[in-house]
């Protein structure tokens, strides 16, 4: 009897430490990252983060452009902005719009802008990053030198999608060559006061060192996860054109944060993000909202280390180990509720502590461990496995845009749901086509066909467009379209994604609003004004 008992326990630590062996290599490898993000963005829609009165974001929206004339918008209605602005006496305010070139054709605009920046005393500028046209090499694109004196603060405004698409975190500091640039929202409460220099960073991810000195790489550190808000919360907004008319009050901006930027559609980044299921597309000046409430509250999450996510399934591993019972099934009753232990424990460590840590890994040890220790369920290991691409794919297919994930070709290597929609082809038919042969896409204005292929091969940077599409089915959207790249990892080569969101509505709308600004009511004739141009 104690031979067979030593024997059983001999098998169980072999088998954990072959769990342990395996917990190591798909941490390590990020095996079931699209799984541990699937529970992430369900977390994050069940917490309840407060949205701060303090921030009040100005949106350059389509009610702006169809009130104050097309876009680029003159330099002088920002200055007189900026002063409307800074009347109400503002604790800092953010430009999220480029500067990058003196205006030649109106250099009184510039001085304008330059002085309303000084006057304010409290302005942050971006720091834009930016590919050359004529090749690979990137750039920071900062204000041009007389602005950028006047300036309080720069930042950066730079984010990254992950492999599937969605933007979920943020970098505190980022640089070409070196990570010498703070984020929009850190430059923010720097100027502000709320977390000076000598207070240091936020708790964030610390980033490895990097070995590699390549020149002319854009480096990141700091990580942190975003708390967006739940449904039915969001940031004040106040339409551009409404400060400029002296429809919002000076004193509305006491005090506030007050950030600046594009939202209407085909200007303002179009970024996925975990709350956009619920038909919230973010825009840039947005997002970087949301990093300057969380960090305004200090509920930046911080993702888990390796290193720590190594110890912390080396202990769960140890405590399933010590649960197991050679005999009876009592045991069984614990493993099971370890599975729900560790789910609950996860989300109070995102929820009140703000650390996220992948739980996948450990899950599936659970289940492996489970399977193994009862011979006659491992045929349905197989099934389980098998079951994890159909899982991951829930993630797009929440979202309420058409995700797009394409090869360096430009082909086509899977897409979501709401891209069938569009496309009027199933995502099986469209794999391995080229992206224009699936996607018709033409410029509104002429009908000129629209082709993303000397885009892809690296000629031109990052964009965001409104074009017209017509799919297999005839039917006819407005969509804004984000093309944005992946860098590869581990020698992979990069993918691209691309976004459409369907803007038909608010296209209309915008047509509908010039054309009652220039047209009589009654007769539906041209303005009189204008029969005189």
């Amino acid at each position: 009897m104690a031979d067979r008992r030593r024997k059983d326990w001999g098998v169980t630590l072999v088998l954990g430490a072959a769990l342990l062996l395996l917990a190591m290599a798909a941490t390590w490898q990020s095996w079931f990252s699209e799984l541990d993000n699937l529970i992430y963005d369900s977390f994050i829609r069940q917490m309840n983060t407060p949205v701060l009165d303090d921030i009040v974001v100005v949106t350059i929206d389509s009610k702006t452009l169809a009130t104050l004339g097309r876009w680029p918008l003159p330099r002088k209605l920002h200055a007189e902005l900026l002063e409307k602005i800074t009347e109400g006496k503002p604790a800092v305010v953010a430009m999220d719009i480029i500067f990058s070139e003196p205006d030649l054709r109106h250099p009184q605009y510039d001085r304008e802008l330059v002085e309303s920046v000084r006057n304010n005393g409290r302005v942050v500028l971006p720091v834009v990053l930016e590919r050359y046209s004529s090749g690979p090499e990137l750039r920071e694109s900062l204000p041009f030198p007389e602005l950028r004196k006047a300036a309080a603060a720069l930042g950066h405004v730079h984010i990254e999608l992950e492999a599937d698409g969605i933007a979920r975190s943020a970098f505190l500091m980022a640089g070409l060559d070196r990570p010498v640039w703070p984020a929009l929202s850190l430059a923010m409460a720097r100027v502000a006061g709320d977390w000076p220099e000598s207070k240091g960073f936020p708790r964030s991810g610390k980033t490895p060192v990097y070995t590699d000195m390549s020149p002319n790489v854009w480096r990141v550190h700091r990580q942190v996860l975003i708390p967006f808000p739940a449904s039915g919360k969001d940031i004040s907004k106040l339409s551009y054109a409404d400060v400029i008319n002296g429809d919002i009050p000076a004193n509305r901006f006491y005090n506030k944060y007050v950030l600046i930027g594009a939202t209407a559609a085909g200007l303002g980044d179009n970024i996925p993000t975990p709350i956009s299921a619920h038909g919230r597309p973010v825009s840039g000046v947005e997002f970087n909202a949301y990093v300057l409430n969380g960090l305004l509250q200090d509920r930046l999450i911080v993702p888990v280390s390796v290193q720590w996510q190594y110890l912390f399934n080396a202990l769960l591993i140890l405590l399933m180990l010590l649960l197991y019972r050679p005999r009876g099934w009592g045991w069984v009753y614990g493993i099971s509720l370890l599975l729900l232990i560790v789910l609950g424990m996860d989300y109070l460590l995102l929820s009140g502590f703000g650390y996220w840590y992948p739980p996948v890994v450990m899950l599936v040890s659970i289940v492996l461990f489970f399977l193994a220790a009862n011979g006659h369920l491992l045929r349905k290991l197989l099934r389980v496995l098998f079951e994890e691409r159909r899982l991951s794919q829930t993630a797009l297919t929440a979202i309420g845009e058409a995700v797009i994930r394409l090869d360096e070709r430009g082909h086509i290597l899977k897409f979501n749901p709401m891209a069938e929609k569009l496309s009027g082809m199933s995502s099986v038919e469209a794999e391995g086509k080229d992206v224009d042969d699936v996607f018709r896409l033409v410029y509104s204005d002429n009908g000129r066909r629209f082709s993303l292929q000397h885009y892809l091969a690296g000629e031109h940077a990052d964009f965001h467009h409104v074009l017209a599409l017509k799919n297999s089915q005839g039917d006819e959207y407005q969509v804004s379209v984000a093309l944005s790249t992946v860098p590869g990892g581990n020698g992979d080569r990069r993918t691209m994604v691309m976004v459409l969101s369907d803007v038909t509505k608010e296209h209309a709308l915008a047509s509908e609003v010039t054309h009652r600004e220039t047209h009589n009511v009654l007769t539906d004739l041209p303005n009189q004004d204008l029969i005189v141009k």
